[in-house]
């Protein structure tokens, strides 16, 4: 009786997996990553940032702020397709976490209201973050983004 059990356990986790495989054929991953941090990340996180630290002051301009952090949260979904994905770990849970910000933003930026959660872009930090570029190392996680 176990051995059923256990054959139909192992039987529908190897579907599972079968289905989930199924699932991604239709995707064919394109850019590298360096190439979503030079097009889409880093314009988008800019631009989040940017409003985080000096909110919109027009319709228009919240809209944008908006668009930019559905772009950064997209972005994060891109990095976990095909051989984009690293691992199961830290890069997935980033990754997760990227998105998650982002949508936050978004969610912010259509309701109108200052993203109090982001630190503000202050001219310095903004360098410095420019300066490290998307070969940086996150504590906790990234690998170095120039293998990639």
């Amino acid at each position: 009786m176990k051995s059923a059990i256990t054959l139909v356990i192992l039987g529908l986790v190897g579907a599972a997996a079968v289905s989930a495989q199924q699932a991604q054929a239709g995707v064919r991953p394109v850019a590298s990553v360096l190439q979503l941090h030079a097009v889409m990340i880093n314009p988008s996180s800019d631009a989040v940032f940017g409003a985080a630290g000096d909110p919109p002051a027009t319709d228009a301009a919240w809209l944008q702020a908006s668009g930019q952090a559905l772009v950064l949260a997209e972005s994060g979904n891109l990095l976990m397709l095909g051989r984009r994905a690293r691992d199961n770990a830290a890069w997935m849970r980033l990754s997760r976490a990227m998105v998650d910000a982002a949508a936050a933003a978004a969610a912010a930026a259509e309701q109108r209201t200052r993203m109090p959660w982001l630190p503000p872009a202050t001219p310095l930090r903004h360098r410095a973050r420019r300066a490290i570029g998307p070969t940086a190392t996150v504590a906790g996680g990234w690998a170095s983004l120039s293998r990639c």
